[in-house]
């Protein structure tokens, strides 16, 4: 049997052991020990439980604790939440605090406006983003912009998206600049794509009838029933 330690007088964060109880009658418990948190309130604790860390309050201030700001369910907050993990995830540096994100009406990169769609994945869903991704999410170094700039932005660089820009514009009057295909060359990629929709469902009706597919026949050059 492990010998008893007396915890009278230690402290374990807020937390003072004032003395030793006993468990509820018919109760086979652990030792508990009634404690006096720092605003005042009583309350019993079991001695594993506090020598382990796992309490440091009352019950009171935890609950307290755990609603200070109030903004649980508010959007800023869940982007503080989810760039932290990002950042805890990838060792970046984060200093930022709930005040440091302000979200603006609209996109600065794309001036659409921002609102929160029905999915993640809506293009005007607001987004916390780096300015300089190596930086991390530090104080100066954020903004809110459209999940859609965030996903062109991504990781690229500003002499990256420069030489995007450049080379489809280019590519763009390349091919406005061409001559548009004749009527006669319509026709023969339509006609070419109508030939293999037959050759498909011809196969799948062979296969539906249990019957041997032989892939590289033409339907109209063999005696198919």
């Amino acid at each position: 049997m492990p010998a008893f330690i007396d915890l009278t007088g230690y402290k374990f964060g807020s937390l003072t052991a004032l003395k030793r109880v006993p468990a509820p009658i018919g109760v086979r418990d652990h030792t508990r020990w009634l404690c006096r948190c720092a605003c005042g309130q009583e309350q019993c604790f079991r001695a594993h439980t506090l020598r382990g860390g796992n309490v440091t309050r009352c019950r009171k201030c935890t609950v307290a604790a755990r609603t200070t700001h109030g903004a649980s369910y508010e959007p800023r907050y869940r982007m503080l939440m989810q760039a932290k993990a990002r950042a805890k995830k990838n060792g970046l540096p984060f200093n930022i605090k709930l005040c440091d994100i302000a979200i603006p009406e609209v996109c600065p990169l794309l001036g659409i406006p921002l609102a929160f769609g029905n999915t993640r994945l809506s293009p005007n869903n607001p987004s916390l983003d780096r300015i300089i991704p190596a930086l991390g999410y530090v104080k100066g170094n954020i903004w809110v912009i459209s999940w859609r700039a965030n996903t062109i932005k991504n990781n690229a660089s500003i002499e990256e998206l420069a030489r995007i820009v450049r080379n489809l514009k280019r590519a763009i009057i390349g091919a406005a600049s061409r001559p548009a295909a004749s009527s006669e060359q319509l026709q023969l990629v339509l006609g070419k794509h109508e030939e293999r929709r037959k050759q498909h469902n011809w196969r799948l009706d062979r296969r539906r009838d249990g019957k041997r597919v032989n892939t590289y026949l033409h339907p109209e050059r063999i005696n198919a029933p």
